[in-house]
């Protein structure tokens, strides 16, 4: 039948609801958890709206297992101790997006509930800001941080991890710490937005599994925008170390845009010492990311990425335009990258290794903007080569707005799945 809609708001919502659901994020409750519900002004437990609890006194009550947080601006400290972070522990999910009214958490909406987790504090300006936003300290003895521990509806900001007066540190906005033997820090990221963090590797995220540990986190739709790290280290959004240990992140429904360092303007992947820096990216979106030295998008010191339906067009680097590898094997299938020639006799061995499905032709991205769901993304426009010509095998069941995967034959490469026009008209009207 004929359904009259407004095609962009359809998208905005159902999208998120569809997202919700298929990621697991919308359920009432999790199990057995006690949920404790947070505002800025918060005074009380957290047992109802009205009794809300700060963040920081959620965090440290270990009763309050799942934190439903309210729209607003949280920072640290009210103070000035850069040191200040918020440290969640292993087995809390922290949901944002709320209005301070839901009984259930499916009722929430992070795209217009912004929920800010910032490092802005002291004076105005980034110098003296909080090194670290967040931070998951994974030990064995006290619990490694697990897919059960869970970050869902955020911003982070404002992070600096520079400090020219003690030593600079490493993520910005996140840090997952599993260093160390048998610890490990493996959290499910998810709907959050990193902007505006810095940092001597890693601007937005360090992921740190080195000494036998493990640092491998799981991102599912997130965007990383403007961050940067230190000219003198990598990763302007992500800095994965694996020295002698293991950190291999997990990454679908991902979009990275104009974030910079010297190696690897977005990722940078360090594993060596028989260590292993083997991120798994799955529909991916690099774009306007630049590396004042290799790489542009990803630079990796042993290790062996796997990327799959991936777009890396648009970033600039000195040498190794998008990818970039010293004794690293990336294997790169079904992805549009730019400078690579393409799968086939034109491909170019110093992208990586050719899994086929490779393309080397414009995806045709638009901005970054509100395409739907919670976090910004780039929408591939008429004509683009990342439509229909991604691998049905591998792609995500849904993009990183929420919409259902493939909208045609094949799925799209990227982060975005392009609605099929042959089911909305010209008027709105839409094909059901």
């Amino acid at each position: 039948m004929l359904r009259r809609s407004s095609h962009r708001c359809r998208i905005a919502l159902r999208g998120w609801l569809l997202l919700a659901s298929l990621t697991g994020v919308a359920a009432a409750t999790t199990a057995g958890a006690a949920i404790c519900r947070v505002d800025t002004l918060g005074g009380g437990d957290g047992s109802a709206w009205g009794v809300t609890s700060t963040l920081q006194g959620a965090l440290t009550n270990s009763n309050c297992t799942e934190l439903w947080v309210k729209s607003g601006t949280y920072t640290p400290t009210s103070g000035t101790d850069r040191g200040a972070t918020f440290n969640i522990r292993s087995g809390v999910s922290l949901f944002g997006g709320f209005a301070g009214t839901e009984s259930v958490r499916s009722a929430r909406n992070p795209a217009t509930n912004l929920t800010t987790l910032s490092g802005e504090i002291g004076a105005a300006g980034n110098a003296d800001n909080s090194y670290t936003v967040v931070s998951m300290i994974g030990i064995s003895s006290l619990g490694n941080i697990t897919a059960s521990t869970v970050l869902d509806g955020f911003t982070i900001s404002g992070g600096n991890g520079i400090d020219p007066a003690t030593f600079n540190r490493s993520g910005g906005g996140l840090v997952c710490d599993g260093h160390g033997r048998d610890n490990a820090c493996r959290p499910t990221i998810s709907n959050v937005i990193f902007s505006g963090n810095y940092a001597d590797g890693g601007g937005a995220m360090s992921n740190n599994g080195s000494n036998s540990g493990d640092g491998s986190p799981t991102l599912i739709n997130v965007t990383f925008s403007n961050n940067h790290s230190d000219a003198a280290n990598g990763g302007g959004a992500i800095l994965n170390y694996g020295y002698n240990g293991n950190s291999n992140p997990t990454l679908h429904n991902v979009t990275f845009v104009n974030n910079g360092s010297n190696r690897g303007g977005a990722i940078y992947n360090a594993g060596s010492d028989n260590g292993s820096s083997s991120p798994t990216l799955v529909n991916v979106t690099f774009s306007g990311n630049s590396a004042s030295v290799s790489g542009g998008a990803m630079y990796t010191v042993g290790g062996t990425p796997t990327l799959s339906n991936v777009i890396a067009w648009g970033d600039s680097a000195a040498s190794g335009l998008e990818i970039a590898s010293i004794s690293a094997f990336t294997t790169i299938s079904y992805s549009v990258i730019q400078g690579s020639g393409g799968s086939g006799g034109g491909w170019k061995s110093s992208t990586g290794i050719d899994g086929g499905g490779n393309r080397d032709a414009d995806p045709m991205l638009g901005t970054l903007a509100s395409n739907g769901g919670a976090t910004p993304s780039l929408l591939p426009g008429a004509g683009s080569s990342a439509i229909d010509n991604g691998n049905n095998a591998s792609c995500t069941g849904i993009d990183q707005r929420g919409v259902l995967r493939p909208q045609g034959p094949r799925c799209d490469i990227g982060a975005v799945e392009v609605i099929n026009p042959d089911n909305i008209f010209a008027d709105g009207l839409e094909l059901r």
